[in-house]
């Protein structure tokens, strides 16, 4: 496999664990059940969370944001909200 084949694996790897943290994430909130309008601001956050993480420009805890602890994805969150 050449580097660009490789990257482009990484890049699929990694949008299927969003993905899946995503759904798992909604899943847990309709169990909850939450309202509709609370999963969409949960989901805008979230998206906002994985745009910052993609672009780098901003620095992030380390690892991916699905295997971040909830403290500090919450603390991510709060610290980067009004920037959004």
């Amino acid at each position: 496999m050449n580097e660009e084949q490789n990257e482009e694996q990484k890049f699929r790897i990694g949008a299927c664990h969003a993905a899946q943290w995503l759904r798992e994430e909604t899943r847990k909130m309709v169990t909850e059940a939450r309202t509709p309008e609370h999963i969409s601001a949960v989901h805008g956050d979230l998206v906002q969370v994985l745009l910052d993480w993609r672009e780098g420009m901003v620095e992030t805890p380390d690892g991916n944001p699905w295997e971040w602890p909830k403290a500090v994805l919450a603390d991510f969150i709060a610290t980067r909200k009004s920037e959004w």
